[in-house]
C-alpha cells in the first residue's frame, strides 16, 4: 500500500489518463480545443516551478536546467498522484531511474508514476536527446503543433503484469531553450522571447530589472499567448506591460500598457518602437528588431 502523508490534504491531484487524447504526430490537428490533461498537468507544474517566468539577470545572471529542475522537484511536493503519496515521490528526470530499478519499485506499491524527460527531436513514439538513447513510449507522444524543439516531455508510467515500467504516453511540449524551459507555442513566440531576453540584458546596465512572465494558455496550440513584463528601476519605479505574441493579426492594438505582436510588427519596427517609449530609455538601448 502507498505510504499516507498527513499534509496529503494540501496537494493537488496530479494525474492522468492511460489512454491517448491527442493525435500521435504525425496525427491530425485537434479541433474540440479539449486539453490534453498531460498538457495540464505539466503546465500546472511547470508554473508551480515558476518555470513560465524568466527573472532579470541581477536575480539570475546563469539560468541552468539543474536549476530548473531543482525548482520542478521542489514544486512536487505540492501535487500527489494519489492521497497520501506526493509527486515528489513519483516523478523522475531522466529515464535512468527505470534502468535501476528505482521507478519499479516504487510502482509496485500502486499508483502512476512520471518521467520528465528532455529532447531535441521527436517523433509518434521515439524522444531523441544528444545526451541520452532514444526513448520510446509505447502509446505514441502527443503534441498540438509542429513546433521544432527543444522538448520537455511528461510521460506516465504504469507497471505491466510481469512487474516491468511500461512508458504508457508522452506528451512534448516545446520550450525556449535547454537553460530556460519555458513552455512556448509557436517559433515566432520562441523569437520574441529571445528578443525579449536580450532586451533584459540591455537594460540590466541601466539599472533597470524585467522580469517577463508567460501566462500559460489553458489548451494546447490556442495561437496566442499573454506575456506580462514587469519593470522597476533603482528609481522604485514599477511597471507592468501586456503582450500579446500570435503568428496572426487578431483584434487589438498598441495602448500604454498593451501591445499584440505579430510577424509584421516584430519586422517594421513597431513593437520595439513601443518598448522603447514605454520604457524611456534611448533607442540604442533597446535590441533591433531583426535580432
Amino acid at each position: 500500500m502507498p505510504k499516507l502523508d498527513e499534509n496529503h490534504d494540501q496537494r493537488t491531484l496530479f494525474a492522468t489518463s492511460f489512454e491517448p487524447e491527442l493525435p500521435p504526430i504525425p496525427g491530425a490537428a485537434r479541433t474540440d480545443r479539449v486539453p490534453s490533461s498531460l498538457y495540464v498537468a505539466l503546465c500546472s507544474l511547470l508554473a508551480a516551478a515558476g518555470a513560465n517566468t524568466i527573472r532579470p539577470p541581477s536575480e539570475d545572471p546563469e539560468p541552468s536546467m539543474r536549476d530548473a529542475i531543482d525548482a520542478i522537484r521542489r514544486a512536487a511536493a505540492a501535487f500527489e498522484v494519489a492521497p497520501g503519496v506526493a509527486l515528489s515521490d513519483r516523478l523522475w528526470f531522466g529515464a535512468g531511474p527505470i534502468g535501476t530499478g528505482e521507478v519499479a519499485a516504487a510502482l509496485k506499491r500502486g499508483g502512476q508514476g512520471f518521467l520528465l524527460l528532455f529532447g531535441h527531436e521527436v517523433d509518434d513514439h521515439v524522444v531523441y536527446s544528444a545526451r541520452a538513447a532514444p526513448f520510446r513510449i509505447i502509446g505514441g507522444i502527443e503534441r498540438a503543433s509542429c513546433v521544432s524543439g527543444p522538448f520537455l516531455m511528461l510521460v506516465v508510467c504504469r507497471i505491466d503484469p510481469q512487474g516491468c515500467v511500461e512508458a504508457v504516453r508522452g506528451y512534448a511540449q516545446p520550450v525556449l531553450s535547454g537553460r530556460l524551459l519555458v513552455p512556448v507555442g509557436s517559433s515566432f513566440e520562441r523569437d520574441v522571447l529571445n528578443a525579449l531576453r536580450m532586451l533584459q540584458e540591455k537594460l540590466d546596465p541601466h539599472g533597470v530589472a524585467l522580469a517577463i512572465e508567460s501566462v500559460l494558455p489553458e489548451v494546447q496550440g490556442a495561437g496566442c499567448t499573454t506575456l506580462w513584463l514587469k519593470l522597476s528601476d533603482d528609481m522604485r519605479r514599477s511597471e507592468q506591460l501586456e503582450v500579446q505574441v500570435s503568428e496572426r493579426s487578431i483584434l487589438g492594438g498598441a495602448t500604454e500598457s498593451a501591445f499584440v505582436v505579430t510577424p509584421a510588427e516584430r519586422g517594421d519596427g513597431s513593437f520595439i518602437a513601443w518598448l522603447e517609449d514605454r520604457i524611456a530609455l534611448p533607442r540604442d538601448s533597446i535590441v533591433s528588431p531583426k535580432s
